[in-house]
């Protein structure tokens, strides 16, 4: 994050003025309001904002960063912890391994146990690619029809996240022991092709350290109560987690996206 800072220089300072007997005072000081004169500055309409005892500076954003904005799907796919998900499994074998971005498509299973390709982000006038649900704000209008009737999970071979600071950040890749899928809870809705975002939930204390959410990994007996409907809060995943450190595959030219492996 970068810091906020103001330079002055010799140019932004006004000299100060003292009426004395005998000297007129400047109209513009005439004219003022009591308590106004500390807003008073020649950069007054060029965009730059004054700092002042009336006017504060305001202190830089301290918002979190957005959590896993990638993942991958393919690699490995071949172990079956879920057995309801035999099949899907099977098909998803299949596929060659891939980074999944944000507007990227790729797999989610559906309610009703099917496969279906989705762009991955919900849109909103103020984003193009909202790919993070809070649990603690499924019950909100933005979230709370989909969480009712449009649930998802997303199957996931590693995700990546980040520490540290910009130009020295750390990428790490998380995946499970022995290799295997993840499945992340999720949501989705037609906008107008079907669209997904996925579901984060407190860090578990191997995502401590490094972010202040994760995704909402779910254990394979969650599975079947949480496409029913029947699950509605996310505790984080105790175990079952492995972490290490990454290249950063973001930074790989972006592929062109499979059209149509799934139908």
């Amino acid at each position: 994050m970068r810091a906020a800072c103001s330079i002055v220089g010799q140019s932004d300072v006004l000299p100060m003025m003292i009426p004395t007997r005998g000297v007129a005072m400047p109209e513009r000081l005439k004219t003022a309001r009591p308590g106004t004169q500390d807003r008073i500055s020649p950069r007054a309409n060029s965009g730059i904002r004054v700092a002042s005892a009336s006017h504060p500076a305001e202190a830089p954003s301290t918002r979190p960063a957005p959590m896993c904005t990638a993942y991958e799907i393919g690699s490995n796919a071949s172990r079956q912890e879920a057995p309801q998900l035999a099949d899907l499994i099977a098909a998803l074998a299949k596929l060659p391994p891939r980074l999944i971005r944000r507007t990227d498509s790729a797999p989610v299973v559906t309610g009703d146990l099917a496969l279906k390709d989705m762009r991955w982000g919900f849109r909103r006038p103020w984003s193009n690619a909202i790919n993070n649900a809070r649990a603690d704000k499924l019950a909100t209008p933005m979230w709370s029809d989909a969480f009712e009737h449009r649930r998802c999970l997303i199957p996931a071979s590693a995700f990546y996240e980040w520490s540290g600071p910009d130009r020295q950040k750390r990428t790490h890749r998380f995946t499970r022991p022995g290799g295997g899928l993840l499945w992340i809870a999720g949501l989705w809705e037609l906008d107008p092709e079907p669209v997904f975002s996925m579901i984060t939930t407190e860090p578990n204390a191997l995502m401590e350290p490094i972010h202040d959410r994760m995704p909402a990994v779910l254990a394979d007996h969650e599975i079947a109560p949480f496409l029913a409907g029947e699950m509605s809060r996310f505790a984080p995943l105790p175990a079952s987690l492995q972490v290490a450190d990454a290249v950063n595959p973001l930074k790989k030219p972006r592929p062109p996206s499979p059209q149509g492996e799934l139908f």
